[in-house]
């Protein structure tokens, strides 16, 4: 197993230095093993940059049991703060670390593998599939929504999280899904009626526990669904996995592998998805401003 590290990122906790092999033998090895309820964050630039406005969500990543980087941005902020420690401290130091990171960026596109390995939220969930088909493992799925072009909402008659599901069956046809459910609101008035439909749909499977709780309720409002909520249940993992849901039910397109392999899949969504520009620009370029500005003052 790789041995694990923790990098701070704008105050914000990292787990660095793992495999997606190693993050599943954590998973096995010991989160599903103690019997404790465990939740993971699939940390991003946008994650570190709301937690700046909200400490509460900062508190829930810092104290979650994995915080993965998911997204070229981390892997560039963990790799620059390393890069950036070892330059001296005078007055030419503020243009050499900003040469140093944009050479960075130019590297990263290059050779994506001098970043470090991305554990992206749809690659996790894309494997913790896997496993729960091989290992026996049961699973449950909650929220997701459709969205047009223009970021609004879809009025549809299907529910998204059953339909990832049913996709979900017909690649693993020995998976475990205990229920799915979209149609229930993330707000704290429906967390009553949404525990209790888990508890049904676990009562109906003869279970008292689910391995693994996918909660796509968009980052934030996931997270403190999750802390809210999951030890109810009980669960022994729970991962919010933002819009994973419109992947894997094939709703939206994933980004070409040589994009992604080249660390652009940020540039493919603002193209794809032009509603997302705020939330795409937090990644970048503020996130790593904010980073390049914070090392001035280390």
């Amino acid at each position: 197993m790789d041995k694990m590290h923790t990098t701070d990122i704008l105050g914000v906790k990292v787990h660095t230095g793992l495999s997606m092999k190693s993050v599943l033998e954590v998973i096995e090895r010991c989160f599903l093993k103690d019997g404790k309820p465990h939740y993971i964050c699939t940390t991003n630039p946008e994650f570190i940059m709301d937690s700046a406005k909200d400490p509460a969500f900062r508190e829930i990543i810092n104290n979650s049991d994995l915080s993965l980087p998911d997204g070229s941005g981390v892997l560039f902020a963990m790799k620059y703060q390393d890069i950036i420690s070892k330059i001296p401290r005078n007055f030419i130091f503020p243009a050499v670390a900003f040469l140093r990171g944009i050479w960075l960026g130019i590297r990263g596109i290059i050779n994506p593998l001098y970043l470090g390995e991305r554990i992206s939220g749809v690659r996790l969930v894309e494997e913790i599939c896997r496993i729960c088909n091989d290992r026996g493992y049961t699973l449950f799925l909650l929220g997701g929504w459709p969205r047009d072009t223009f970021g609004r909402d879809v009025v549809s008659g299907s529910d998204m999280a059953t339909q990832t599901a049913a996709v979900i069956k017909q690649k693993y046809p020995k998976i475990k899904i205990i229920g799915s459910s979209s149609q229930f609101k993330r707000s704290e008035k429906d967390d009553v009626l949404t525990v209790a439909m888990i508890r049904k749909c676990m009562q109906d499977s003869n279970v008292e526990h689910i391995d693994f709780l996918l909660v796509a309720y968009n980052h934030l409002h996931q997270e403190k669904w999750i802390l809210r909520n999951s030890y109810k249940l009980p669960a022994r993992i729970s991962i919010g996995v933002g819009g994973t849901f419109d992947y894997l039910s094939g709703y939206k397109k994933t980004s070409p592998e040589k994009i992604g392999r080249r660390n652009l899949e940020w540039l493919f969504r603002l193209v794809t998805q032009p509603w997302r520009f705020v939330r795409i620009s937090k990644a970048f370029p503020i996130f790593p401003l904010k980073i390049y500005l914070k090392s001035l003052k280390s």
